[in-house]
């Protein structure tokens, strides 16, 4: 299992990393971004980004909130 840990970070270390390198916003975050229609000021779309991420940081670090 921990093999596939590693592969999937190095496949997501790659490709984040040739499309930070290709001109145009094809990195996760670019696209979450659109996804969450995160423009200047707040919106409810940035509120829901801001909780989800709370929620994971939580999970991932602390194991809370499983």
């Amino acid at each position: 299992m921990e093999a596939l840990w590693k592969i999937w970070i190095s496949l997501f270390i790659g490709l984040e990393t040739y499309a930070m390198m290709k001109d145009g916003g094809d990195t996760l975050s670019e696209w979450v971004w659109r996804w969450f229609n995160v423009v200047d000021g707040w919106s409810p779309e940035r509120a829901a980004l801001l909780v989800f991420t709370v929620w994971l940081v939580g999970h991932f670090v602390w194991m809370k909130w499983s």
